[in-house]
């Protein structure tokens, strides 16, 4: 396959030319092989591999700065809902989007980051034009608003790359042709499709998972 982590304007600009949509979004893929030409089955069986180019399922783009945002709305709609019921949603929510939804910043000494400093007062790590200003952590002790920021720094990489390689998942499954918004045209067997493609995602889930702690 072909990965390509790109912005929001190359990916928004691909978005506009294949979906008729206009705005950015996280990954798009495309299949180098076409579903309706194998009668319904999927992308992958050795059946298929007729060639060298064959082993080739296509191409994904992923849209990095869209990611990042999207975690930090979660995070910070986690410390506003509050971690009960955010597990709760969790537990309703299958495949790769409930497991999107575990990969976010909820941490008492970094929520002050989330409501008290914005992502544009952030350069290098520090806080723009902050000289060691402390805020309250709660947590029995106080940290810089620079510490906090190099602390939430360090999670977001980690948890980031968690994103990128479970939105993987989701995209490598459509370009096995696996289609969970318009295969077939009705909308029983969009709802048939998508829980087949979710259930592939959940058992993808559980070899992916380990690799990524």
């Amino acid at each position: 396959v072909g990965v390509l982590l790109c912005g929001d304007r190359k990916i928004q600009n691909l978005n506009c030319r294949v979906r008729k949509i206009r705005r950015p979004t996280d990954i798009l893929s495309f299949p180098f092989h076409d579903a309706k030409a194998i009668d319904g089955d999927f992308v992958g069986g050795s059946q298929f591999i007729q060639s060298e180019d064959d082993m080739n399922l296509g191409d994904m783009y992923i849209s990095v700065p869209y990611v990042l945002r999207v975690m930090r709305c979660d995070s910070e709609e986690a410390v506003e809902v509050g971690e009960a019921d955010w597990k709760e949603q969790i537990q309703e929510t299958r495949g790769v989007s409930g497991e999107l939804m575990k990969c976010i910043t909820i941490d008492e000494k970094l929520t002050p980051r989330l409501k008290g400093v914005k992502s544009e007062e952030v350069e290098d790590g520090q806080v723009k034009g902050v000289k060691g200003s402390e805020v309250d952590t709660g947590v029995n002790e106080s940290l810089t608003k620079k510490d906090v920021i190099i602390e939430l720094e360090e999670k977001e990489k980690v948890l980031l790359e968690k994103r990128v390689c479970l939105l993987l998942v989701h995209g490598i499954l459509h370009l096995m042709g696996h289609d969970h918004e318009s295969y077939g045209g009705t909308n029983k067997r969009v709802e048939e499709m998508y829980d087949l493609m979710v259930k592939e995602e959940e058992r993808i889930i559980t070899h992916v998972t380990p690799l990524l702690q």
